[in-house]
């Protein structure tokens, strides 16, 4: 009766997403640092991309070209931080469709290497890895322009009404298909919480990865990723993620107090979330994440 019922509310979320609207979604997944990574990375982008060429042809005589959209962006393989990056845009159907399919592609290809990959991935994270909850750690998808915002139905409802968030569920419904434990964020969560507070209060995000480890706050470390959760969420702006690496004769007292100047929950600049993680060779990163409306 439940595999019914999301069923159902998959296919109502797919016929309300709007054909036109432009969107953007970035999905993260938690393997790269192994040079055994690279067939399989390798293999998703060809398959995405392949997908990512039958949806425009398939759309080519079914609509205005404004509903034909979709596009693999950029893809991008850290092996420091054993954190891979695809990068898409193109009509919300078009990139639920194609997130949907690459994030499932991954927990299963995953799934399939399982036992190499995890004793890879043990030795890496127990280096610097980046903090995550799952090896298809995060999908975010967001409106190229304008801001979405939830309406006051979609407050009381499991179902977002914006174009972001109506992709950001279908995506979700596909993982959780897979047994995969979706935390939803943003414009896709009933209540539109961010995501910095779902990780904190419901994920062991800021205990994982770099941030596990004992810099003076202690913190319990998870050695490896788990498979089976993922953070699925709407952010209601555009947002660009990069990280700033900064040189060997910077300290961590100094990293983080360059951290606190510029987010926007230390008086720092409006829009912008950062982190202190520990990079190679004794150096700091600072990811920074910057919600910009466009």
């Amino acid at each position: 009766m439940i595999a019914v019922q999301k069923a159902a509310a998959s296919a109502n979320a797919s016929r309300l997403v709007s054909p036109t609207a432009q969107v953007a979604c970035n999905v993260y997944v938690s393997v790269g640092g192994m040079p055994s990574h690279a067939p399989l990375l390798l293999d998703l982008l060809r398959q995405t991309q392949e997908h990512c060429a039958h949806l425009v042809a398939i759309s080519a005589d079914s609509g205005p070209p404004s509903t034909r959209s979709a596009a693999v962006v950029h893809a991008y393989a850290d092996p420091v931080y054993n954190r891979s990056s695809f990068h898409l845009a193109g009509t919300a159907p078009h990139v639920a469709s194609l997130a949907s399919k690459l994030a499932a592609d991954a927990i299963q290809s995953i799934r399939q290497a399982s036992d190499g990959l995890s004793s890879s991935s043990d030795v890496h994270t127990e280096s610097v890895s980046h903090p995550n909850v799952g090896l298809v750690d995060h999908v975010a998808v967001m409106p190229i322009t304008g801001r979405d915002e939830t309406s006051k139905h979609a407050a009381t409802t499991a179902t977002s009404t914006t174009p972001s968030g109506l992709a950001a569920r279908m995506i979700g419904d596909r993982l959780s298909a897979l047994n995969v434990q979706v935390f939803y964020y943003g414009t896709a969560h009933p209540q539109a919480i961010p995501l910095a507070i779902v990780r904190k209060e419901q994920t062991s995000f800021f205990h994982s990865g770099g941030l596990s480890l004992d810099h003076g706050k202690g913190g319990k470390r998870c050695s490896h990723p788990v498979v089976e959760v993922a953070m699925v969420g709407a952010p209601p702006e555009f947002v660009e993620n990069y990280n700033i690496r900064l040189t060997r004769h910077c300290t961590l007292a100094m990293a983080r107090s360059l951290t606190r100047r510029v987010r926007e929950r230390d008086g720092g600049l409006a829009g912008v979330e950062a982190l202190t993680l520990p990079y190679s060779e004794g150096r700091w990163e600072r990811p920074q994440t910057i919600f910009k409306q466009l």
